[in-house]
């Protein structure tokens, strides 16, 4: 692998907001009516129609260029979110400035794993418009920018055989990591511990190519709290670690890693700090919890009676721990995770790597590289070259672009 110097970085986690005409610069004119498209209200406001439904531009989705006091989830218009949000030109001018090397892209209109169109009534359409969506990022993003996107491929969610068939079709195209749901179940759509084996052409498309499954937060629709009326900060703030913390806990038992020896999966925007203490709880639950190794139970206390039911698949073995499974399988993403930091060895070096989260509210812009530097110094040159460049090339199989000979403001 070519070496990076730590004056800049790759982020794994960082999203686009599409331009208003990806859908119809790339579909035929016969769906122009009812793809994806922005029209103007009469008040003048911004919405996004397709099909039967719209919706505003969220302001917390593009902040880039105003003050953190302004920030919001009131919608904006195309005229006040700043260029870099949905032109790769104007991207790679504010990278350049943040010392980002190569970045990935989330979508924002699909949502985070293309949950929009999984709803959708014309599956038909809505195959295209995955398909659009991908050859966007890969045409008009990566093809002008070799090296400096990461992209990843949306996949249409609703039919598995499907999925892995447009997910090689963005790989044979350059993509390096596929969207998938952080709790598929959560859509209505079968779990990844589903009897029937739902998900096993997409499972051995990830384990063939040793490509990524990348799970942002937010990508199950849900993301819990404690009350309906609990105050937002609390879903806001809360609500997506939880999200992670129990996608964790299903992928490392849910017997997967036995059978696809070379699946991994990334936890993207989930952060690390919680994560040494959770292994920690599933090694003590794997060895203490001894009758749930095995199968499911259902009981019924009153009649001091239970049911079990065994796994068609291994979902535990006692001589490999879930912290075991976690160092071969499983990376998590860390922006701003001092305790994470601090806690890196008892996950592992080369289970981490960095992001920025461009052009969210949680993101680190202009000061990704200064944020960088500060938090991952404790862990010497060579480790701060893994967190924040060696480890993601590995993981992603993707070789970034020569540094710009313009040094990166920091």
């Amino acid at each position: 692998m070519r070496r990076v110097n730590t004056d800049w970085l790759i982020s794994v986690d960082d999203h686009i907001v599409e331009g208003p005409d990806v859908w119809t610069r790339r579909l035929p004119a016969k769906f122009h009516d009812v793809c994806p498209r922005v029209t103007r209200l009469p008040d003048g406001q911004d919405v996004w129609s397709y099909e039967d439904v719209r919706w505003g531009v969220a302001g917390v989705s593009a902040v880039i260029g105003r003050d953190k006091d302004d920030w919001s989830l009131a919608p904006v218009n195309y005229d006040s979110v700043h260029p870099s949000c949905y032109d790769p030109t104007a991207r790679i001018e504010t990278m350049n400035i943040a010392g980002i090397l190569a970045q990935t892209n989330f979508p924002t209109f699909p949502r985070f794993c293309g949950q929009v169109f999984m709803e959708a009534k014309d599956k038909e359409l809505a195959l295209l418009c995955v398909q659009a969506w991908n050859d966007h990022i890969l045409e008009d993003w990566c093809g002008q920018y070799p090296g400096r996107f990461l992209p990843l491929a949306m996949i249409p969610m609703w039919d598995a055989e499907l999925a892995a068939k447009e997910g090689r079709r963005a790989i044979e195209k350059g993509a390096r990591g596929i969207m998938f749901s952080e709790n598929a179940a959560s859509l209505g759509l079968p779990s990844i511990h589903n009897h029937d084996g739902y998900w096993e052409p997409l499972f051995e498309l990830a384990n063939e190519t040793g490509l990524p499954l990348c799970m942002h937060i937010g990508s199950s629709s849900k993301i819990p709290t404690t009350a309906p009326d609990a105050p937002s900060i609390i879903q806001v703030g809360g609500g997506p670690v939880i999200n992670a913390i129990q996608t964790l806990w299903d992928w490392l038992f849910s017997g997967l890693f036995f059978e696809y020896s070379n699946l991994k999966v990334v936890l993207s925007e989930g952060q690390i700090g919680w994560m040494p203490y959770m292994l920690e709880w599933m090694d003590h639950t794997l060895d203490r919890q001894r009758w749930a190794r095995e199968g499911d139970f259902n009981a019924d206390y009153s009649a001091g009676q239970y049911t079990s039911r065994a796994r068609t698949r291994k979902i535990v073995d006692p001589d490999i721990t879930p912290s075991m499974l976690f160092r071969d399988h499983v990376f998590g993403c860390i922006m701003d995770d001092p305790v994470g930091i601090a806690n890196i060895e008892r996950i592992g070096i080369d289970n981490v790597m960095f992001e920025t989260d461009f052009p969210h509210s949680d993101g680190s812009w202009p000061d990704c590289l200064t944020l960088a530097h500060q938090q991952l110094a404790p862990l010497g040159e060579e480790g701060m070259y893994k967190v924040m460049v060696g480890n993601a090339s590995r993981v992603f199989q993707f070789t970034p672009a020569e540094p710009p000979k313009i040094p990166a403001s920091v």
